[in-house]
């Protein structure tokens, strides 16, 4: 794939790259009139500038399998390779019961690239599969990829700018296939139409392809003749890796790509949902930041809208104007709305910091807002304008303010310095409470009685009820929490998500508790509705949110 490179590679380390192969047969030329009635594709070969392909056969049955392979340049043409033998285009093997191939191909790294296609066409089924690797400057990357077991006319897979696509036409007839290039929140942003002849193969990296920058969304393959296609992740390149199998069935209906103001959805279609925040003014709205984006709904959760793409760890809504909203994107960005979510601002911050695990807003005033980071916690006292370091040097995932005294403030940190950690000026001052034993992942404040704090951990939950001063572990609590919520009308009612095993509840301060729902589902993040503390959300990683309007009984999944 046309991916930036400058090969360097010494003719000793070229001499190890050859593998002594053992137990099969292998001869160039065609089969006899034996019938090979399996078929396998792959899409794309590269062989020199750089790249070598292995290719591996496994024959997992007790029978003698022989299998015929062809190889087809970029123009549909044979193309000769060498893998372990003489140039050749097509390659004759026979695989013993239980044998294996596993071999590297010949061209020299330093010679131009050159690409193309295969298919492969065995008497019996096999296992076979490709591994690419890219060799510049001293580094290597590599990836694996099985071989497709029949042409397709959809694919669509995770892509960004740097997303290598290939793709090839093993039918007798011209395809014409367009790429469309979809965000993460379902726009639209570029298609570009290819005419494949018969036997033709092509491959490229999405970005200049469709003349996209700073793109992460997904990629779109459409074909009315069957092709054949894959996908590699190169965003971290020379480190590259597969993409999953990305072909679809031919009935599949493909989302158009019209969302490009959000759109309104049936259900909320982001599965790893981080975090999520209710308008206290209208509780009807809440927000749902996803590792997609954010999401927003104005009736309940019955249908969502898409406001912004970004991976999103935070959420914090004004509590004194509930339009302003802040979101603790990845990496080292706070993104800010004042309308609502209809418009709004990335604010960067301090390079390295990472993700912004959570923003806290003071209650008494809303132009101070702290967040958490992997290396710290940081304050702004303008909005958002701009932002210091109150503390560094800490791994923060939880962090809560007394609503009562808005000085005080709690920290929960994972790391050396795992435990609880606490200022009383507003952040100018920090010092560890109390040492966990694992990460403090959420933190809860009583709203009533603020000396009273929740925490969760990695071994469970822990209660004090002097401010931080002593604390008691929660025994009859078995698990470890990931998210915590209280009710703020009877505060003795908390309910905690658990990783891998739901969600629980207990009625008396944390002394007992009760499984009330999503059973084995790992729950991130848990809000009540502040005016009916019944209506429970739940964002879960991977299975989607949850809503509970009878305080957990029962559960209404937010993505049907």
């Amino acid at each position: 794939m046309k991916l930036q490179r400058k090969t360097s590679l010494s003719s000793k380390r070229r001499k190890m790259l050859a593998v002594v192969l053992f137990g099969f047969c292998f001869m160039p030329g065609p089969v006899s009139s034996q019938v090979l009635p399996y078929t396998y594709y792959f899409p794309h070969l590269a062989l020199g500038g750089g790249w070598q392909t292995t290719i591996t056969y496994v024959n997992f049955s007790p029978q003698t399998i022989a299998c015929q392979t062809n190889f087809y340049s970029d123009a549909g043409s044979p193309l000769f390779v060498s893998f372990g033998g003489p140039a050749v285009s097509t390659l004759t093997i026979t695989l013993p019961p239980g044998g294996t191939i596993h071999d590297e191909s010949k061209a020299e790294l330093s010679t131009p690239e050159v690409r193309g296609w295969a298919k492969v066409q065995c008497s019996a089924p096999i296992k076979t599969s490709l591994l690419f690797r890219f060799y510049q400057n001293g580094a290597q990357g590599e990836a694996s990829v099985n071989a497709m077991t029949s042409p397709a006319t959809k694919f669509v897979t995770f892509a960004d700018q740097n997303t290598g696509v290939a793709y090839a036409n093993p039918s007798s007839q011209a395809a014409q296939v367009t790429l469309n290039a979809l965000s993460a929140v379902g726009e639209k942003l570029a298609s570009k139409t290819l005419t494949l002849l018969a036997g033709e193969h092509g491959a490229a990296n999405v970005g200049p392809l469709l003349g996209l920058s700073n793109f992460k969304g997904s990629i779109q393959i459409v074909s009315p003749v069957p092709i054949i296609s894959l996908s590699l992740n190169a965003e971290a390149f020379p480190v590259f890796s597969s993409l999953p199998p990305g072909e679809l069935d031919d009935s599949t209906v493909l989302a158009t790509g019209d969302n490009s103001n959000g759109g309104s959805q049936s259900g909320l279609t982001a599965t790893n949902i981080r975090a999520l925040a209710i308008d206290p003014a209208n509780t009807s709205a809440i927000y749902a930041g996803a590792d997609v984006g954010i999401f927003k709904s104005t009736n309940g959760g019955q249908s969502w809208t898409a406001l912004y793409a970004g991976s999103i760890q935070a959420l914090a809504i004004d509590p004194a104007s509930p339009t302003t909203i802040y979101a603790g994107e990845f990496p080292s960005t706070i993104a800010k709305s004042t309308d609502g979510g209809q418009n709004w601002t990335k604010i960067p911050l301090p390079i390295g910091i990472g993700a912004v695990s959570v923003v806290a807003i003071d209650p008494s005033n809303s132009k101070t807002v702290h967040v958490g980071s992997y290396v710290g916690i940081l304050k702004s006292t303008d909005g958002g304008i701009t932002w210091s370091f109150s503390k560094s040097g800490l791994d923060v995932l939880a962090l809560g303010i007394d609503p009562k005294n808005p000085f005080t403030i709690y920290a929960g940190i994972q790391g050396s310095n795992a435990g609880v950690w606490k200022s009383t000026n507003g952040g100018q001052n920090w010092g560890q409470l109390f040492s966990f034993q694992g990460a403090v992942r959420t933190l809860a404040i009583d709203p009533v009685n603020t000396q009273t704090i929740y925490v969760g951990n990695d071994s469970g939950i822990s209660k004090t009820t002097d401010g931080g001063l002593t604390w008691a572990e929660l025994k009859n609590f078995i698990s470890a929490s990931w998210t915590l919520a209280i009710n703020s009308i009877n505060p003795a009612i908390i309910y905690a998500g658990a990783p891998g095993f739901g969600v629980f509840k207990s009625a008396d301060g944390g002394q007992n508790w009760s499984f009330v729902g999503l059973t084995a589902l790992t729950v991130q993040t848990l809000v009540l509705d502040p005016r009916n503390p019944a209506v429970i959300y739940a964002g879960t990683q991977g299975a989607g949110m949850y809503k509970s309007t009878d305080s957990g009984a029962n559960w209404q999944h937010l993505g049907d």
